[in-house]
């Protein structure tokens, strides 16, 4: 059986914006820079077919607020902790529970 493709950042904020109800230029207005503004659809419309960089983790932020999505799992697709998490942790500390974060979605992985 062929292994199935991981969706790219892109393509789960599209989906997510999607599911939401939500055109381009609707989910645009609705996420907001550090400065207030509104992002244009054409970045929203790049950063969904990947041609830009994983945006900001304001931008993240904002686009779980807009999509109501998880930003724990936006954060895990962008392959970046929230820069609320604590930083001191202890290796061996951070190193269970990667492995139990690894084992649970392991398991919810063979249970779907």
């Amino acid at each position: 059986m062929a292994k199935k493709e991981h969706p790219t950042f892109g393509r789960i904020i599209a989906e997510a914006r999607r599911r939401a109800g939500l055109n381009l230029r609707e989910a645009a207005k609705l996420i907001k820079k550090e400065d207030g503004e509104s992002i244009s659809f054409q970045y929203l419309s790049e950063l969904e077919n990947d041609r830009r960089n994983i945006p900001s983790d304001h931008i993240i932020d904002e686009i779980a607020l807009a999509y109501k999505v998880s930003r724990n799992y936006l954060y895990y697709q962008a392959g970046r902790i929230p820069s609320d998490f604590p930083k001191a942790v202890k290796e061996k500390q951070l190193d269970a529970i990667y492995r139990e974060m690894r084992k649970k979605l392991e398991q919810s992985a063979a249970a779907a």
